[in-house]
């Protein structure tokens, strides 16, 4: 079975289960299917893996906040000052690390509550581990 069939296999699979669709197949990985990258779906990656795009997404997200804050500081003569880089800084590492625990621990408990074991082997119903 193609890559692309099991994607839309598995997105079948989560909707009769009742999974929450922006979880399933979240935009990062829509993205990347639509060009033609053959990543799995989130439930069937490693916790490494996981950590590291949690860690680097939910870190991004005060990163480019504090960015939007230093630039609208610099070109409004009314703001005169944002956030010292130092709080950002703190605020970029705990986002970091809560998504470098908590993303893999999300998708781990889906994949026990929806049966998902391998990626491979996955057609459609429930696996057993």
């Amino acid at each position: 079975m193609d890559h692309q069939r099991r994607v839309n296999l598995y997105k079948q699979y989560m909707a009769t289960e009742g999974a929450r669709m922006d979880a399933v197949a979240p935009p990062l990985w829509e993205v990347m299917w639509a060009h033609g990258i053959e990543l799995p779906p989130p439930p069937f990656l490693s916790p490494v893996i996981l950590g590291a795009f949690g860690a680097l997404s939910m870190a991004a997200i005060p990163g480019v906040l504090w960015l939007f804050s230093v630039f609208r500081a610099q070109l409004d003569p009314i703001i005169r000052h944002s956030m010292p880089w130092s709080w950002a800084a703190w605020l970029v590492a705990a986002a970091g690390l809560f998504g470098l625990v908590a993303i893999p621990i999300y998708y781990h408990r889906m994949a026990k509550r929806y049966g998902l074991v391998r990626w491979v082997t996955f057609a459609g119903v429930r696996q057993r581990p």
